[in-house]
């Protein structure tokens, strides 16, 4: 019976056409998918993006400091305004600075690299010399325009030797900086509910100034200066000789 069955036309003529189905799908996928790239050629790997995921600052004014006495109110975290101070960064993590800006008229090739610009539309980076070791991605860390001002605030300042009196250096989004004397204190006040200005924040070195809580100017030592960011405050851009 089987012998019958392959024997039989019907059978041999569905076998022969199942064949050429198959064969024929095979042919026209190959020609489609040689016909696809001869138009469109391969297209290119994807690109991907690595996003900087260094930590950012959330505080108004990123400061750079000596180690700072940052005392609101019952210890609280409260963000300042745009002329006030919030969080505190020590010194050490920027210790190495550079101690020459690159001039103006003198862009190397290498400066054009785009390593070697402003992600914020500053320009060339300042050149930082060998000997200091730094690290080559100092400026890959920046991720604010207030951050990279205040880095390129205190580089002009150690090279023009003032930075030594300041204790804590930082950079307002209005483009203000805000540099902290030694012997000075930084405070912010506020209206309490008895209509008396009180103080609500205070910034000082820790020589200057013990941790604390201080709400009225009478509690601070009297042979430190009591100052605000509005008395102290100066254009960051004028200083740097950069446009807005």
């Amino acid at each position: 019976m089987f012998r019958d069955l392959l024997s039989s036309r019907w059978f041999q003529g569905g076998f022969a056409f199942f064949v050429l189905c198959i064969g024929g799908s095979l042919l026209y996928s190959w020609h489609v998918h040689r016909t696809t790239e001869a138009e469109f050629g391969k297209r290119p790997p994807p690109v991907v993006s690595i996003e900087n995921k260094s930590s950012t600052n959330t505080a108004p004014v990123d400061f750079q400091t000596e180690g700072v006495v940052n005392t609101p109110e019952e210890n609280t975290d409260t963000p300042m305004s745009d002329e006030t101070e919030a969080e505190t960064i020590d010194e050490t993590e920027f210790a190495d600075l550079a101690d020459a800006f690159l001039p103006d008229d003198a862009v190397s090739a290498d400066a054009l690299d785009a390593s070697k610009m402003s992600r914020f539309g500053l320009g060339p980076y300042p050149e930082i010399p060998k000997e200091w070791n730094f690290s080559p991605n100092y400026w890959e860390t920046v991720d604010s325009i207030e951050r990279e001002l205040t880095r390129r605030v205190t580089i002009k300042m150690h090279n023009e030797g003032t930075r030594s009196k300041y204790g804590s250096v930082g950079v307002s989004p209005t483009g203000q900086v805000i540099a902290l004397e030694r012997g000075s204190v930084l405070v912010e006040y506020e209206i309490d509910e008895n209509g008396e200005k009180r103080i609500w924040s205070v910034l000082a070195h820790p020589d200057d100034l013990s941790a604390g809580i201080y709400t009225r100017d009478s509690q601070i030592p009297s042979n430190l200066k009591i100052v605000t960011s509005d008395e102290i405050a100066f254009d960051a851009y004028e200083y740097l000789g950069l446009p807005k």
